[in-house]
């Protein structure tokens, strides 16, 4: 039975769908970003529902050219730290995507020293 506290409207694309809710914040923001050095980042699901987030989680790291793209799937369990590993300098988006469910997402720019790769 639909809640009645929510629209018609709601019920099939509720509000919180697609939002901005898990917060990504850097383990150790004093430390210089390089490149080939692994960057640990801490993960906020305090924005999901009481429920928590449902698996899988997508982790996505795009930088400046398309040799720094990298994936990684969340398959067992939801992580509470996720790491990258920049291969060039420059910025690049960290991005944690809940594939099913609310898809809820969180995103974490970070500027990497050195120059980008051509």
């Amino acid at each position: 039975m639909a809640d009645p506290t929510y629209t018609p409207l709601e019920e099939l694309a509720a509000p919180w769908v697609g939002a901005e809710a898990l917060g990504l914040s850097l383990v150790d923001p004093l430390t210089p970003k390089r490149a080939y050095v692994a960057i640990d980042i801490a993960v906020d699901y305090s924005g999901a529902s009481d429920e928590g987030v449902t698996l899988p989680l997508e982790q996505l790291t795009v930088g400046p050219s398309a040799r720094s793209f990298r994936r990684h799937v969340y398959r067992r369990q939801v992580p509470n730290i996720i790491t990258t590993t920049p291969v060039q300098g420059g910025r690049h988006i960290v991005t944690l995507t809940q594939v099913g469910g609310d898809k809820l997402f969180g995103k974490l720019i970070i500027e990497v020293e050195g120059e980008p790769l051509e």
